[in-house]
């Protein structure tokens, strides 16, 4: 098991690539960050925008080519990055 505060406050949604390389976070912090999941090296993220949305964020998924990554939140905001 490997653990880290990957996030100011509370995680909603995580989501893994479809490679399983890479694994998305967001959470009340409004914040979306990408992990390696193959190294599992969570210290620091791949991809972090801070203020992905102007809410909370409450879902996050990677598009089925991986290319993408879709996320929501509670300002009733979907964003495509």
């Amino acid at each position: 098991v490997v653990g880290v505060d990957a996030h100011t406050s509370a995680i909603y949604s995580v989501s893994f690539s479809v490679d399983g390389c890479r694994l998305a976070t967001v959470g009340d912090d409004r914040a979306l960050r990408v992990w390696d999941a193959a190294s599992l090296d969570l210290a620091s993220p791949l991809m972090e925008r801070a203020d992905a949305h102007g809410a909370r964020v409450r879902a996050v998924a990677f598009s089925p080519d991986g290319t993408r990554i879709a996320t929501g939140g509670t300002d009733r905001a979907l964003r495509v990055w």
